[in-house]
């Protein structure tokens, strides 16, 4: 028989180990509160924050994509298969069908808000001109 591996329990003065989610969620908590007391001042960080959020956009897809192609591949019947191919690309199609016309939809109200606001802006023009 052979001796399965077991996970030591950290030493009494050792530092807890955490997982990345809550690395994370730590880091959002820390920036929030950063935000809220320093104010404009914490901007000088943002490029961190933008680069973080790129990187973790630009790891979704190819992590989606072959997650994917490792359970479809796992598949022994065809038939299976195909229907699973055929529900991925409907449930693709249907949500970028969705976020297309969401942002359309808020592209639009900004196009309204801010020809509102020329309408606005030149009806006060023209009321301080009279």
């Amino acid at each position: 028989m052979t001796a399965t591996p077991t996970a030591e329990p950290p030493e009494a003065g050792s530092a807890p180990r955490f997982g990345i989610g809550t690395k994370i969620l730590i880091g959002m908590i820390v920036g929030a509160g950063a935000g809220a007391v320093l104010g404009p001042r914490v901007e000088v960080l943002e490029p961190v924050g933008e680069i973080f959020i790129r990187l973790l956009m630009a790891a979704a897809i190819p992590l989606v994509v072959f997650n994917l192609l490792a359970g479809l591949t796992t598949l022994t019947e065809l038939r299976t298969f195909g229907r699973l191919a055929g529900k991925i690309v409907v449930y693709y199609t249907v949500t970028t069908t969705f976020a297309l016309g969401h942002a359309r939809g808020a592209v639009r109200g900004r196009r309204c808000r801010n020809r509102s606001r020329s309408l606005l802006r030149a009806r006060q023009a023209e009321q301080r001109a009279a």
